[in-house]
């Protein structure tokens, strides 16, 4: 009898530490999953309809598609832009490139009981891809693979959320993990992976509970765990109350941090203090984001949407999604104003609580 109970709370334990569901985002049809930009274009990828691609000037929308650009798939998960090329990643584990001198397609995932899904591509300093699945990554050089990463483990299971570089040529790794504490790793530049967190005890923040990241002007980490904003510089973590948890976030050319929780709420952190911005326009969940200059795109389960001037408009876009016909459709887009549209002095938020900075492990108020 005791051998049954045992048995018995051994699987309940096991169901609650490594039944972690996958993605974290329950993707489903016409959701935008990645947003980037260059100087004229806006792109963002969607599950079941490709890659459309917006005109900033003009508004007029084309749509890259499985049927007139070869993609694997349509159902895409991410996009990275680099040295103008495009790389998306999709739902089968395929890695491609768009708008390239010499277009680049390969399976990169696919095998095991997982799905294959590409969660995030970025490139280092050194052009270095990194493509990550799951808890797991690949890091290629010339578009060959050099090395294989698992931040996961039967114990560790997770699942990486975003990877951003610094400017010494580290790519950081924020992860989302049911125990441990590997929230945040470090590829370095000679190519040693390095739990941030390892060995250390008492941080005021769940160290395996890591989502939004980015890195500022000055390579310092900050990334959300749980409602708890942390400053990394490297040595000392300094950490800021939020009232509620990240999916998504980056910095403005102001250095004000911008970051998107999934129901709908916009949060602008400067100095210590946070303002919240709500979206009148309904929607399920937000995904990903993107600033361009003065404005935040946001891709959400109902499209695109755009944070300008201090308001929330819907980007419309094309009704038909596939087939080469859509190019130049007109998306019935205004562009973007070039005012600035939330300027520092004009900021008025509430006094935010202060924040806590471990230093020589000692615990002190944030000035």
């Amino acid at each position: 009898m005791r051998r049954i109970v045992l048995f018995t709370m051994l699987s309940l334990v096991g169901v609650a530490l490594f039944a972690i569901p996958h993605p974290p985002i329950n993707i489903e049809e016409g959701y935008i999953t990645g947003i980037v930009h260059d100087g004229q274009h806006l792109y963002a990828t969607s599950y079941g309809y490709g890659i459309v691609r917006i005109d900033k000037t003009t508004g007029e929308a084309t749509w890259y598609t499985q049927e007139n650009e070869s993609l694997p798939s349509n159902d895409l998960t991410t996009i990275c832009i680099e040295n103008g090329a495009l790389w998306v990643g999709d739902n089968s584990g395929n890695v491609s490139s768009l708008l390239a001198p010499d277009p680049y397609s390969e399976r990169l995932f696919g095998s095991g009981k997982k799905s294959a899904a590409v969660s995030f591509i970025r490139f280092d300093t050194s052009g270095r891809m990194f493509v990550s699945h799951y808890g797991d990554f690949k890091v290629l050089s010339d578009l060959s693979v050099v090395d294989e990463v698992s931040i996961s483990s039967i114990f560790t299971e997770g699942y990486i959320w975003q990877m951003k570089p610094d400017s010494k040529g580290n790519m950081w790794i924020s992860d989302y993990c049911v125990s441990g504490n590997h929230g945040l790793s470090c590829y370095t530049a000679d190519g040693v992976l390095k739990y941030v967190f390892e060995g250390m005890a008492g941080l005021p923040f769940n160290d395996h509970l890591v989502r939004a990241m980015a890195v500022d002007a000055q390579d310092h980490i900050w990334f959300v765990s749980n409602q708890t904003l942390v400053d990394y510089d490297g040595d000392n973590f300094a950490t800021f109350d939020l009232s509620r948890g990240a999916y998504d976030m980056d910095f403005d050319e102001f250095g004000r941090l911008w970051l998107i929780n999934k129901n709908g709420i916009l949060t602008c952190f400067e100095n210590g203090v946070s303002q919240e911005f709500t979206c009148p326009i309904e929607t399920s969940q937000w995904c990903c984001m993107d600033i361009d200059g003065h404005c935040i795109y946001i891709g959400t389960d109902k499209g695109l949407l755009r944070f300008c001037d201090g308001a929330f408009t819907q980007v419309e876009l094309p009704q038909e999604h596939t087939g080469i016909e859509n190019r130049g459709a007109d998306a019935q887009n205004t562009p973007a104003k070039h005012a600035t549209f939330y300027h520092p002095s004009g900021v008025v938020a509430k006094p935010h609580s202060r924040g806590i900075a471990i230093a020589e492990g000692k615990k002190t108020l944030c000035k």
